[in-house]
């Protein structure tokens, strides 16, 4: 959009003349990208007589011999345009780009960070959906000045949906008079997240067992707990956790909790008394957790997972 010369050019960022080899220091403030000095430029640089000096000029300005189609446009800056996407500054670029880099500077480091850096990332915790691994190891200047000049991020990102937003697209094609369509592409997409929330449970119901969870899972409504071990006294989990805070009375504190726990959710507490444990009443550890739930910033049914293993693959 910016028609700059990209990342191996002398000023590679398409907002500010920040240099190719300072893109690192967001402290300093470097002079900013117009359309109009953009097209003065390359009208500069095609009054040239000789190829050279054409190249030189547009070189120092990071600018291909191109002209900008957006610079027809009235009231319109394509420098001022580029905003930061936090989608693909991290999250969706980690792999083929983030982390590459990471590499690279790490190996630069010598065989003691690369050793480091392999021991953090082992040490990474277990989590289901996460795809860990073990490792060997300027746009974010002006994300600001875009907050501040175009609203929250997710008003020029893209988050919403990648491939030109292609649902809000469609609806706009197809089930819009194309006037006064934000009311119209509202409705149509409320109806769509409706449907696709009463799908998903649907499939929920249909879907076979989940082979992540325990053969011996039990279901308490929303929730699954399996994994069970053999049932252990209050006096062996204290005597085992000694000298670990978390566990420090514990016994009364677990008490403590039920006693409030209970009545919040209009249980009656046996006898109408405060709940108290023997030193020898057991409890049955589980091990496995698995939570259903509405997501309330997609209107997606999820679910979680929870496991408590000392031995993970091979991991704690």
């Amino acid at each position: 959009m910016a028609l700059i010369r990209g990342l191996q050019a002398l000023y590679p960022c398409p907002i500010c003349f920040v240099p190719w080899n300072e893109q690192s220091d967001i402290s300093t403030e470097h002079p900013k990208r117009t359309g109009q000095d953009s097209k003065a430029n390359l009208k500069a640089a095609r009054a040239c007589k000789t190829a050279a000096d054409r190249e030189a000029i547009l070189k120092e300005n990071s600018l291909r011999d191109v002209e900008n189609v957006f610079w027809r446009i009235g009231n319109t800056d394509p420098h001022a345009t580029c905003s930061f996407d936090r989608l693909h500054a991290y999250g969706g670029l980690w792999t083929d780009h983030l982390f590459t880099q990471i590499k690279l500077r790490v190996i630069e480091k010598g065989r003691n960070a690369v050793a480091k850096i392999d021991k953090q990332m082992s040490l990474m915790p277990r989590w289901r959906g996460l795809n860990h691994f073990d490792a060997v190891m300027s746009l974010v200047k002006h994300v600001l000045e875009d907050i501040e000049n175009k609203g929250a991020t997710r008003n020029f990102g893209t988050k919403i949906s990648e491939s030109m937003h292609g649902p809000l697209r469609e609806t706009y094609h197809r089930l819009t008079n194309f006037k006064n369509v934000t009311p119209q592409l509202e409705k149509h997409d409320h109806r769509r997240a409706v449907g696709l929330l009463i799908r998903e449970q649907l499939n929920v119901l249909d879907a076979p067992d989940d082979p992540d969870c325990p053969e011996d899972a039990e279901i308490l409504s929303n929730i699954s707990i399996g994994s069970k071990l053999r049932p252990v006294s209050f006096s062996v989990i204290e005597e085992k956790t000694y000298g670990d805070a978390s566990f420090t009375r514990f016994r009364i504190r677990f008490a403590n909790f039920l006693s409030d726990f209970l009545p919040a959710y209009d249980y009656n507490l046996p006898d109408g008394k405060q709940i108290q444990f023997d030193k020898e009443d057991t409890l049955a550890p589980f091990q496995f957790l698995k939570v259903y739930y509405h997501h309330l910033g997609n209107w997606t049914s999820s679910a979680d997972y929870l496991r408590c293993n000392p031995n993970f693959h091979g991991q704690p």
